[in-house]
């Protein structure tokens, strides 16, 4: 399948809920559950560590961390205001984890964060990466529940062992993602004029030739084929 404009995963990820006055989406993000300061010089790798431990061990979805220079902190999600209902629940989730038994994150609490604060994440984490074009091969909602974004992360976990390929998320605050590969200009070819999928994109296609919504495929009853299940597209990351 050829898409002649690349899609934005952040339009899907994320569609447009809130408008400013001038019309425009309000995207500003200004608090997050902070879960950690460390320092030294080994403190990106410490950093990695940690935030690895919060994921698999005390199953927190959302978590990242910033580089400060002189320590890395730990956060997990990033919300608009400190009383949004999903930062209290977050808040709530994150105190209530455990590792090895313990509450460790007992005292986690919600700060004020830099709104244009990127921040570091899971490698496997597309919001890195933009510019880069990738496979959709699922979208996870509040319809498969209010842990669809762990649902996310743990499906690209499993699909990546079991294909041995490289498998994204990308976390929006209404939607997640999982998507395969990192593409570039490259891996296109043109066709009569227009960019097509080339073979490694083709190939990926192979394993993922359908794109599903909450477990389930996604139906276009306008499709010409027999097969109605929505084929897997290529969207540009943000």
């Amino acid at each position: 399948m050829v898409s002649s404009s690349w899609d934005s995963l952040r339009e899907l990820a994320d569609p447009p809920t809130e408008q400013g006055k001038d019309g425009r989406r309000v995207r500003g993000q200004a608090f997050a559950v902070e879960l950690q300061t460390l320092e030294g010089t080994d403190r990106l790798q410490l950093a990695y560590d940690y935030a690895n431990v919060v994921r698999t061990q005390a199953q927190i979805a959302d978590v990242w961390f910033v580089d400060r220079g002189q320590d890395a902190v730990v956060y997990a999600g990033r919300y608009p205001r400190k009383d949004h209902p999903e930062a209290r629940a977050k808040l709530k989730e994150v105190r209530a984890a455990t590792v090895e038994g313990k509450r460790v994150f007992r005292k986690a609490k919600l700060v004020a964060i830099d709104r244009k604060q990127a921040g570091i994440r899971d490698k496997h984490d597309l919001s890195q990466y933009s510019g880069y074009r990738t496979l959709l091969v699922a979208v996870f909602d509040e319809n498969h529940g209010k842990e669809f974004r762990r649902s996310a992360e743990e499906t690209a976990e499993a699909l990546r062992e079991e294909h041995e390929v490289d498998i994204y998320f990308y976390h929006g605050p209404n939607q997640s993602l999982v998507t395969a590969g990192l593409f570039t200009q490259m891996d296109f070819v043109p066709v009569d004029g227009v960019d097509s999928y080339g073979p490694e994109i083709r190939q990926m296609q192979e394993i993922f030739p359908h794109t599903q919504r909450n477990g389930e495929y996604l139906i276009g009853e306008d499709l010409a084929s027999e097969d109605k299940r929505e084929p897997t597209v290529v969207v540009r990351v943000p």
